[in-house]
């Protein structure tokens, strides 16, 4: 066991050497090195620098946003930390701003960015009880309120007492909406309504339908890379020295060209729902069957791309042929919770059977 740790902790140590070295020579003669490595590049003289440059730009640009962004959370939650007096506010805030700065901790993409308000609440709480106060809530619950689901039909009962918030998202009669103001005892609007409440908010549902477009374009593009690099290749192994004229290639583009224009149409029908819904705003059965045709879509392009990329032979795989990233992004996206065809597939058949449709994301 000592062994295998001492020789762990050299290689580490070996390799952060390395890293050093070369860090020292990259800032010594780094000018020196683009320059040799812009004339060695199959690039128009300069190119190279030019990308470099906007490489650089990019960089420091992420790099002042992201301190930025976890600045401002930081200022937020300091506001918090000091209404509610919690204890060594400098360590809270100095974590904060560290969890804020890590993407996959707690920063950047997403719904942590937003100030919402059961962090007004739970900090007014803690004041007035003088103790802390936990908020807890379900997944359903936390998708109903983050800024992701803000468009869905939501019905909500809430009240607090001094160290309890009770929150049910699907009361059956009466329903109660008390603003998180009059709540805590703060000047503020106060509504209590005997119908459900329904909120929409069209922007999330514009952005599913629009995405519509993403993988039909992947799917258009990896056609266009495949004709491309079509004319000229032989089929390794066989007779054919021209792919061009095997059946199997003649198959294959047939198919998968159809295919594309299977996605398109669906594509169209989703357009169509969202620009000229039934009743004027898209229903909710509406919102069910559009994504349920942005998500076969995917799925239809997803097999457009693999076709073609399978049809590409081994040297596809190399990071100068373009197909690849077409192929590698059709999986990302395909395999993405919102664009996943499976999952649309079994939402649009609950809401046809007369069942919910077992998530807010709609």
């Amino acid at each position: 066991m000592f062994l295998r740790l001492a020789a762990g902790g050299t290689g580490r140590l070996r390799r952060l050497i390395f890293v050093l070295v070369a860090l020292f020579f990259f800032l010594v003669d780094g000018r020196a090195l683009l320059g040799w490595i812009d004339l060695r590049v199959p690039l128009r003289p300069g190119q190279f620098r030019s990308l470099v440059d906007d490489f650089r730009q990019t960089s420091v640009s992420v790099l002042v946003a992201t301190i930025g962004t976890a600045a401002i959370q930081t200022a937020t939650a300091l506001v918090g930390y000091l209404i509610a007096r919690a204890p060594n506010v400098l360590f809270l805030t100095l974590a904060t701003f560290v969890v804020a700065l890590i993407p996959a901790v707690g920063g950047a993409f997403g719904t942590k960015i937003d100030l919402y308000p059961e962090y007004v609440l739970l900090a007014a709480l803690a004041q007035k009880v003088g103790r802390p106060v936990k908020w807890a809530e379900t997944r359903r619950e936390n998708y109903a309120a983050t800024t992701q689901g803000r468009d869905h039909v939501t019905y909500v009962e809430a009240g607090a007492t001094g160290v309890e918030i009770v929150v049910d998202p699907w009361p059956s009669d009466h329903h109660a909406v008390v603003s998180t103001f009059s709540v805590v005892g703060l000047p503020g609007p106060s509504m209590i309504v005997a119908e459900p409440r329904v909120v929409e908010q069209g922007e999330p549902v514009l952005l599913r339908f629009n995405a519509a477009g993403t993988p039909v374009g992947a799917a258009r593009g990896a056609m266009d890379a495949f004709m491309e690099r079509l004319p000229g290749r032989a089929i390794t192994y066989t007779d054919y020295t021209e792919q061009s004229a095997a059946p199997v290639t003649h198959l294959n583009v047939a198919e998968a060209s159809l295919i594309i224009d299977s996605a398109d149409a669906h594509m169209r029908i989703a357009a169509r729902i969202l620009d000229h819904p039934t009743d004027g705003t898209v229903s909710f059965l509406e919102r069910v069957k559009g994504r349920a045709h942005v998500t076969y879509l995917t799925g239809l392009s997803r097999q457009a791309v693999d076709i073609l990329f399978f049809s590409s032979g081994a040297s596809s795989i190399q990071h100068s042929v373009p197909i690849q990233r077409f192929q590698r992004d059709m999986q990302a996206l395909a395999n993405h919770a919102i664009m996943h065809a499976p999952t649309g597939n079994e939402i649009y058949g609950r809401v046809l059977c007369g069942l919910q449709p077992h998530t807010l994301i709609i």
